[in-house]
């Protein structure tokens, strides 16, 4: 079985995390639609996978839809094939439809239960079908649906039709139906709050995970479908407790349900797989860290993957002698070794790293792309690697070089292609640490497998835990380089004689050119600078933008030490005069 590789990756939204992709049933000739979302945004793209000369492969991902931003955060995505509808948890417990083909909202239903969700999953492949199941941190799992309201009365109990009332209504789906929301049940077992939730494929159970280190099984005392059925009540709905199970000895993040096994992920690095019986058949430990944050799990394949804080993904084929009355009936393909570890995506940073992680464990710090496969690394350890991801098998790292033994990386940033002196084809890589120190790193050939140094120096930017940010600016090129402090502090260093230093550069090469204080006392985190309007524009963290005044010969600046205050007031009456001087042009 051949080692995993990276094939293809893309960016899907900015400054956002993917928080779940969700496939549109079985793909397509001309490719398979997925629903990626991300805190409070959703994209709809077209996956498309190519058989390319060689036998390579060739990944396209291509942008359908974008749905407008939701005032809540997405926990879940459900396509309804039925309705042509796309159906969208959101973290104030309601849902959201939306219209595939004419790209419009047809209606968001709310819940009249109001909490602070960690989860939600959804089931069905129809409005009339959809159950909703809500994982709150008040340790409750809520069970409810979306049914019209022209149908309400024969579905609600006598108490539920006067709790939810109208206030629920919405915008009129196509078919001309208003709908609400009915809650079938509200599950309060749990001792603590709810992380994750899982649907069998039928919808006729699910599985909770919790807080309180439980994992639990539900079912329904009847069929999903008969929720449809006018007669229905949901008074003779029941959810029934089938199986408590224990065996975690920290949190529980992820569960997955089959029909014949459950496996759950958790916070101990385990990954435990039951029999419907409530027995434990197997436990996976080889993640280290802070525990394995998802699993997945394919009945058709008895492949099993779970991805960790480790940033590690193992994959697991579970076939064995030991399964053989419990899983399902399936047969490993030709070669593979039955219940085998397949393959494994990690660093080689942390090899041989076991145990939970402290202020001295070695792990990832800052990453920075200067191609689509060449990749800088900064670790915790104060270790610099270059990384090259494309044409191997396995990714190549190559160390190199150890800034500092007693303080980690805090912050990188790296410059490509200066045309200063011909460094086109040189990266410069500077790397701030925990003790206020700077340090420059030029690499030649850095698209080579194995990167060559052509020299390093480091001097005292600012004191120990002081220095928060790195900013080269390509207005600038690389013999300038600006710093950041805690408090809104920036200063703009001259590196220019230690970076084109025929002999060993030294910190005596190293100038401060000029320092620009804040008023605000916020930290600044990002920068530019036009030497042309001979202004310097920045953003802190309480979202405020500053502009100062920026010398168009700023080779000729001298460190400004004294008169901030003057020097900042001065700036504004710099400014106001050219901002008026544009306006009354």
């Amino acid at each position: 079985m051949e080692a995993a590789r990276l094939v293809a990756s893309f960016r899907v939204f900015d400054g956002v995390r993917v928080h779940g992709i969700q496939p549109r049933g079985s793909p397509p000739a001309d490719g398979l639609t997925v629903a990626v979302f991300g805190e409070r945004r959703v994209k709809l793209l077209r996956l498309r996978v190519d058989a390319e000369d060689g036998g390579a492969v060739g990944v396209r991902l291509e942008l359908e839809q974008r749905l407008p931003g939701f005032d809540h955060w997405v926990l879940d995505a459900c396509f309804l094939e039925v309705d042509g509808l796309l159906a969208i948890g959101l973290g104030d417990n309601s849902v959201a439809l939306w219209d595939l083909k004419d790209r419009v909202f047809v209606t968001r239903v709310n819940s009249p239960e109001k909490c602070l969700l960690y989860s939600m999953r959804m089931w069905g492949d129809s409005v009339q079908s959809l159950l909703v199941a809500s994982g709150t941190i008040l340790n409750e799992i809520l069970i409810w649906k979306l049914v019209p309201e022209t149908r309400s009365s024969s579905l609600l109990s006598s108490d539920e039709l006067g709790a939810t009332g109208v206030e629920n209504r919405e915008k009129q789906h196509s078919s001309g139906n208003k709908y609400m929301a009915v809650h079938i049940g509200r599950l309060k077992e749990h001792e603590g709050s709810i992380f994750r939730i899982a649907w069998s494929s039928d919808g006729s159970k699910f599985m909770s995970v919790s807080d309180d280190r439980s994992a639990r099984m539900w079912m329904l005392s009847c069929k999903p479908q008969d929720l449809t059925n006018q007669a229905a009540k949901i008074d003779d709905v029941d959810i029934i407790p089938k199986l408590t199970l224990f065996g975690h000895s920290a949190r529980i993040w992820d569960c997955c349900i089959s029909d014949s096994i459950v496996i759950t992920a958790g916070e101990d690095c385990t990954c435990c797989i039951w029999g419907m019986d409530g027995k434990l058949i197997k436990t996976f430990k080889e993640h280290i860290g802070r525990g394995l944050w998802r699993c997945l799990y394919d009945p058709s394949s008895l492949v099993l993957i779970t991805a960790g804080f480790d940033s590690a993904i193992k994959v697991h084929h579970l076939c064995n002698s030991s399964f053989h009355d419990i899983l399902e009936e399936n047969v490993a393909p030709d070669g593979l070794k039955y219940d085998s570890e397949v393959f494994e995506i990690s660093s080689p940073i942390v090899s041989g790293q076991h145990g939970a992680l402290d202020s001295k464990s070695e792990y990832v710090r800052c990453l920075h792309f200067v191609q689509e496969n060449v990749l800088y690394v900064a670790t915790n350890n104060g270790y610099l690697h270059h990384a090259e991801l494309s044409d191997t098998k396995d990714p190549r790292w190559t160390e190199v070089i150890q800034v500092t033994e007693k303080a980690p990386i805090i912050c990188m940033d790296v410059m490509t292609g200066c045309s200063d002196i011909s460094l086109d084809k040189e990266d410069i890589i500077a790397l701030g640490d925990g003790r206020g120190n700077v340090t420059i790193v030029r690499l030649s050939s850095p698209s080579l497998l194995e990167p060559k140094m052509d020299l390093s120096f480091t001097w005292q930017a600012e004191k120990d835990r002081q220095l928060l940010g790195l900013y080269w600016c390509k207005s600038l090129e690389c013999s300038h380089i600006f710093t950041a402090d805690p408090r809104g502090t920036l200063k703009l260093w001259n590196i220019r004689n230690a970076l084109f230093s025929n002999g060993h550069p030294i910190t005596q090469e190293v100038s401060l050119v000029a320092m620009f204080e804040s008023p605000f006392g916020a930290r600044i985190m990002c920068l530019d600078v036009s030497l042309q309007d001979e202004i310097l524009i920045t953003g802190d963290k309480k979202v405020t933008s500053l502009p100062f005044l920026f010398i168009k010969h700023w080779q000729h600046m001298t460190a400004v030490r004294h008169n901030r205050r003057y020097l900042y007031v001065t700036v504004l009456k710099e400014l106001m005069a050219f901002l008026v001087s544009q306006v009354f042009r």
